[in-house]
């Protein structure tokens, strides 16, 4: 993209996101007069004004939503477009519910809602991501109370055999209430195990289907490379190597390529976004995953 076409493109992100604000705000404004004519018995008045509220609140709202596809594709993909290979970027997909479910990682809540899909390779190593949101919604009739289980980016690097065994790598903490994280149903296979590290198993709770194959995967090299990763992800973090794949999911209670529709898109956008998208290359590198995946699917030859 040229610097004229990219200049052209804030313009018009900033041109979108003042009509939408504009619209919504004047039409919440006509909203109360609009009602207090109508409530005073000046039908007509009252009915004019309230349709153009309406009017205007759909406006906006059409705004919004264009001016969030717009962002995306102005600052989100060229970001993704610099930084991944054999890319695609599709901001209305995401992961099944039923796919996370079936890792077991995580209580899947009653309200489920993925998108922001990306797929590429990085350095040689496939991968997939999209943000995730997943909720348990309890309702008594006379109040509602959601929980959020999980918010926040999640990740799948394919190794395209499987593992020795499957394993989870849990940092401690992870989720806003105790009650719905840990094990997450992962079933009479899976048993807690402890390394040979106090500072790991003070940290993260591991589980394993046999904790002999499990140390083939948890290195002591490895171990270390969690740890540092841990420390510099901005949220909670969980592994999980299942069917070939390795799953990284990071709750971080946020959703990065959502724009704000509050403040003029600038610098930090573009910094936030490849904040994000640094998530990616900072496993692959920190990890080693260019090295250790042709180890690990050897594992089980």
């Amino acid at each position: 993209m040229s610097v004229d076409k990219r200049v052209v493109s804030w313009l018009e992100l900033q041109k979108l996101r003042t009509q939408a604000l504009w619209g919504i705000f004047g039409g919440i404004a006509l909203l109360i007069p609009g009602a207090a004519v109508f409530i005073t018995g000046r039908m007509v008045p009252g009915v004019l004004l309230l349709l153009t509220a309406l009017g205007a609140l759909v406006w906006g709202f059409t705004r919004s939503n264009r001016y969030t596809k717009s962002y995306k594709d102005v600052i989100v993909r060229t970001a993704l477009e610099r930084t991944f290979d054999d890319l695609v970027f599709d901001p209305e997909a995401g992961f099944s519910r039923a796919m996370l479910a079936e890792t077991r990682m995580i209580a899947m809540g009653n309200r489920y809602h993925s998108d922001d899909f990306v797929s590429g390779s990085y350095q040689g190593v496939p991968f997939q991501r999209a943000d995730v949101l997943i909720q348990q919604v309890t309702s008594t009739g006379k109040t509602t109370t959601v929980v959020t289980l999980f918010k926040g980016p999640w990740m799948i690097f394919d190794f395209g055999k499987p593992f020795r065994c499957d394993l989870q790598v849990t940092e401690r903490g992870f989720g806003s209430n105790r009650k719905h994280t840990g094990l997450f149903g992962l079933g009479a296979t899976m048993t807690e195990i402890k390394t040979e590290s106090a500072a790991f198993n003070e940290r993260f709770r591991v589980f394993a289907e046999s904790e002999h194959e499990a140390f083939y995967l948890l290195t002591p090299a490895l171990m270390e490379r969690i740890r540092t990763l841990a420390a510099h992800v901005d949220g909670k973090l969980m592994l999980c190597f299942i069917n070939g794949r390795l799953h990284v999911a990071v709750y971080s209670n946020k959703n990065e390529f959502e724009p704000s529709l509050f403040r003029a898109p600038d610098r930090r956008d573009t910094e936030r976004v490849q904040a994000s998208i640094g998530l990616i290359t900072t496993f692959v590198s920190t990890l080693k995953l260019t090295e250790n995946i042709m180890l690990w699917k050897g594992s089980v030859e």
